[in-house]
Order: structure tokens, then C-alpha cells, then sequence
């Protein structure tokens, strides 16, 4: 039987409310719920702020990213409160919990004080430094004098987060770019890659031996790219990539999947370059559909991310055994400086990026031993052994404060 303990989680997401009072929650986030719920003894509540239908179009990064599913509370395997964080209501909530896990953005950055005058213990989660978050503010382009505005509306905010996680029980660090520039702001910091691959997902090793038995034979590499179709990923390099690809005769072709607002643009730069042949928009590909397709159809995952996000992406796709050819950002060289899972070159480097994958044409033997090392990666950081290794780091946080 549960204790009547509560870990109360506090996303940046924010919840869609309908009249019927049905709420929109992102799929992802659900799953991460009822995962905190297997390993903490206890209950698990969910406080997130309010948002207008409005946003889901508007404020993605903030409210849901695509994957979303309308359900009744009631229904939850986790209990739900939808306030506003800067209100009385949510300081009643923050009472009902024995420890709080929550984001860092510029709407938490009080909950730290908040959380100590009402004596529960706090850890909260980062994902983005401030490098990270330049780098995003740039590639989404505009203005410059927005974009200077923006940029020291950064500066000044990662003041705040900064005296927040001083201030806070714990961090949990999602990837390596906010573990080295934060961990040593609090006494109880943790590194974790956040992903959703279960043990039963991972690439079974004879499934991938199997590809990597026909790799040396295969008249081309097949490259993929899985993502939201959108400057912050970098997809309009991609095009620039295959052109490049094919100036230098490789022999290859690239699948692009995923969704996003600038997929009318790429397509139309596919055509226009006359790379219909050996590029691909895909679209939008369920994942339960795509990892097959992954773990059985490509060679590599190019990722031209001119920032460091800890994406998903890294983790599924080495857990599908897929080696990463990318930009060099924050995330992705802190991956590799820790696991022999590819290259990595130069932010924007397109034409070193495409020499690295002309060599390994004719050094299939590399692209098959970052094949095994990336699952093996993989292996220790499943979506199960992640949240267990979480839930264990808000226990010994709470142990600490007594």
C-alpha cells in the first residue's frame, strides 16, 4: 500500500482546460507521470498553470510539442491541479507536498523561496543553459533589435536561475550541457539523459547485427534525420547537406521525419535543388511506427542542432543503434565525450559534416562499432532506469533535508 507521502511535480508544460472539463495533456508527459508513480511510495500530483486553447499554436515550448491527448482527471493514475504559480493556490498545493520536482523557467524561479518558507524540500530540473537558450533565440532569426532584447532578458533570467538552484534541496540535470554549468550551485545535483525508450524497445543486438552484416555490401548509406521541422533543429541544413552529399558524389539518400513549420519550405527547397531522388520528407511518423523503421532501414542519424537541447533524439537513436553525425552543440559533445558514439563537427560546418560521412563510405567498420557502443550507451539510460535513478535522487534529497 502507498504512504501517504506526495512528490508534487511542477513541469514548464502547460495544461489545456475544456469546458466539459476534460484536460490536453502531452502524451510524453503523461508517461513520465505514471513512470514517478512505480517507483515513488506514495501519491504523485501533477500542479500545472492554466492555457488557452490559443496556445497550443503559439507557446509550444510551454504548453504541449505535438503529441497530445485529451483525457478526463479523473481517469489519471496521478492527481492533477491546474493553477496559476504565482497564486495562493498554488502555495496550498506546494503545502500538500512532502517534496516538489519542478522546471526552471522564468514562471518557477519563486518557487524555490516559496517551497523553503513552507519547509518541503525542492529539486528542480534543468534542460537549457544559457548558451543553450542564445543559441535557440538566433537560429528562430527575426529582428535584431528583438532579438538583442531577447538575449538580455536571458542575461537577467539566468541571474534568477541561478539564485534559484542555490537556493533549491537538489537539481536534476537533464543532459550534460546543465550538469557542468550548474552542479556546483547545489548540494545534491544529478545527471540524467531523458528519454522513452523501455528496456523492450532498445534494438534487439541480432536485429542489429543483422543490418550491420549487410552494411559493407549496401550501395549506399541511408541517413536519416527524426524531428520537429524547424530551425531549432536545424532542418533547413539538411537540404544544404544533401546538396553537398551529392556534389561530392557519396553515394547515400536521407529520410526526414517529423513535423513542423517549415516543412512546406523543405519541401520546396528539395525540389527546387532537383534532390528528390536522394532526399525525403517522410512526415510525421507515429514512434510506435518509427522505431522499427529506424532500428531496421538506416546507417546513421545526421543532426544539424546549431543548440544544445538535450533532445530526446540523441538517446532514441542509439538505442536503435544508430551512430550521430552532427553539430557539435553543448548536448551532443558532452554525449560524446563520454560514449564513442560518432563525430561531431563545427556548428554550421556543412562541408566537413559531409567529408565525415564520404570517409565512412569506405570505413563501414566505424559506422558498425558506434552502432554497438550507442546501444550500449542506451542500455544504462532506458526510460525504467532513468525515473527509478530520479526517484532515488528526490529520496536521498529528502533524506538530507530531514
Amino acid at each position: 500500500m502507498k504512504s501517504g507521502r506526495v512528490l508534487g511535480v511542477l513541469p514548464n508544460l502547460l495544461a489545456i482546460q475544456r469546458q466539459n472539463g476534460r484536460v490536453v495533456l502531452e502524451r510524453r508527459f503523461l508517461s513520465g507521470m505514471e513512470e514517478y508513480g512505480k517507483y515513488w511510495d506514495g501519491q504523485v500530483l501533477a500542479i500545472m498553470e492554466p492555457a488557452p486553447e490559443s496556445e497550443l499554436e503559439t507557446n509550444q515550448d510551454r504548453t504541449l510539442a505535438g503529441d497530445n491527448v485529451e483525457v478526463d482527471p479523473r481517469e489519471l493514475k496521478f492527481d492533477l491541479a491546474v493553477v496559476d504559480y504565482k497564486s495562493q493556490a498554488l502555495k496550498e498545493q506546494l503545502a500538500r507536498c512532502t517534496v516538489a520536482l519542478g522546471g526552471i523557467q522564468y514562471r518557477q524561479v519563486h518557487l524555490a523561496d516559496w517551497a523553503r518558507a513552507a519547509k518541503v524540500p525542492l529539486v528542480f530540473t534543468t534542460e537549457y543553459t544559457l548558451e543553450t537558450r542564445i543559441q535557440i533565440i538566433r537560429a528562430n532569426g527575426g529582428n535584431p533589435l528583438r532579438l538583442a532584447r531577447r538575449i538580455s532578458w536571458e542575461l537577467n533570467q539566468e541571474r534568477l536561475n541561478r539564485h534559484a538552484i542555490k537556493t533549491a534541496d537538489g537539481l536534476q540535470c537533464n543532459g550534460t550541457p546543465t550538469f557542468d554549468a550548474y552542479r556546483h550551485l547545489s548540494p545534491n545535483p544529478l545527471l540524467f539523459f531523458d528519454g522513452r525508450m523501455t528496456e523492450e524497445q532498445l534494438v534487439p543486438e541480432a536485429r542489429l547485427e543483422q543490418r550491420l552484416a549487410g552494411l559493407p555490401e549496401r550501395p549506399t548509406l541511408r541517413l536519416v534525420f527524426a524531428g520537429r521541422i524547424n530551425k531549432m533543429k536545424g532542418v533547413d541544413q539538411l537540404v544544404e547537406v544533401g546538396r553537398i552529399l551529392t556534389e561530392m558524389d557519396v553515394p547515400f539518400a536521407l529520410d526526414i521525419y517529423g513535423g513542423g513549420v517549415l516543412a512546406d519550405e523543405v519541401r520546396g527547397t528539395i525540389e527546387s535543388a532537383g534532390l528528390a531522388k536522394q532526399v525525403h520528407l517522410m512526415g510525421h511518423v507515429p514512434f510506435a511506427e518509427l522505431m522499427p523503421k529506424l532500428q531496421n532501414d538506416y546507417d546513421l542519424f545526421i543532426c544539424c542542432h546549431p543548440q544544445g537541447d538535450p533532445a530526446m533524439a540523441y538517446l532514441e537513436m542509439l538505442a536503435c543503434g544508430l551512430p550521430i553525425i552532427g553539430y557539435g552543440n553543448e548536448a551532443l559533445a558532452g554525449i560524446l565525450a563520454r560514449s564513442n558514439v560518432g563525430q561531431a563537427v563545427p556548428i554550421h560546418d556543412n562541408e566537413l559534416l559531409c567529408r565525415v560521412v564520404r570517409d565512412l563510405v569506405d570505413n563501414r567498420q566505424q559506422v558498425a562499432e558506434w552502432s554497438r557502443t550507442g546501444l550500449n550507451f542506451a542500455k544504462t539510460h532506458t526510460f525504467d532506469r532513468t525515473f527509478k535513478r530520479r526517484i532515488e535522487h528526490v529520496e536521498d534529497v529528502l533524506r538530507a533535508h530531514g
